[in-house]
């Protein structure tokens, strides 16, 4: 609710502190449990449109701007929302965001079958998403990584994609995926890369860092 949003940034624009959100519109997610793809098509699921997404933030990068409040933007999934926070940084909005492991590893197109296993809440985002998120996370645009670690137990994701649990594990992976795709694949300096682990989350919540957290690791 609009309302309730924006009473809740501005009071923790009093405190100084962020509102972290898990950017959905309830109302155009409806019963979408996947982006647009092969599988979608092919065994008739529910598609979630990217304007779940992308309306969510316009929504609050404008709430942002009225009322002073800090803006992250959690795990995203789309181009058009890593376009709308590079938007907001230019105009001087205090407004970031995260990249997860899964989402610059994998596309939709990259799902193999109708199996829970690659179900999560915001789902895989196409070639063209997954690009967009490598190059913000290269350029400083979403300056953090996050895990989304979502475990479940295993019989709550035993199925398809209709009514299983939203989530993967992120965590024990993480860095290594991170490294992977990032530094191994796309060339990104190595301590820019430790940074989105480590000096990026600690701004984001107040703690800034002491100069002495990240090592040379050339």
């Amino acid at each position: 609710d609009e309302n309730l949003m924006r009473e809740a940034m501005r009071r923790a624009a009093a405190l100084g502190k962020p509102v972290m959100q898990h950017a959905v519109v309830p109302s155009i997610l409806g019963s979408g449990v996947i982006r647009d793809c092969a599988i979608a098509r092919k065994f008739g699921l529910p598609v979630m449109p990217p304007e779940a997404e992308t309306e969510a933030v316009r929504r609050d990068i404008r709430l942002c701007r009225d009322t002073g409040c800090a803006l992250h933007i959690q795990h995203i999934s789309c181009a058009g929302t890593v376009e709308q926070i590079r938007a907001a940084q230019k105009e001087g909005l205090l407004v970031t965001g995260e990249a997860t492991p899964h989402h610059i590893l994998f596309s939709c197109e990259d799902i193999p079958d109708n199996d829970a296993n690659w179900k999560m809440a915001p789902p895989l985002g196409n070639a063209d998403d997954r690009a967009a998120i490598r190059a913000a996370v290269k350029d400083g645009t979403l300056g953090i990584f996050a895990t989304d670690h979502a475990p479940h137990p295993l019989a709550s994701k035993q199925g398809g994609f209709i009514g299983t649990a939203n989530g993967i594990i992120g965590l024990e992976v993480a860095v290594a995926v991170t490294y992977n795709v990032m530094v191994e694949q796309e060339g990104m300096d190595v301590n820019e890369w430790a940074k989105r682990w480590t000096e990026g989350p600690a701004r984001l919540i107040g703690e800034e860092p002491d100069g002495e957290t990240i090592l040379d690791l050339q």
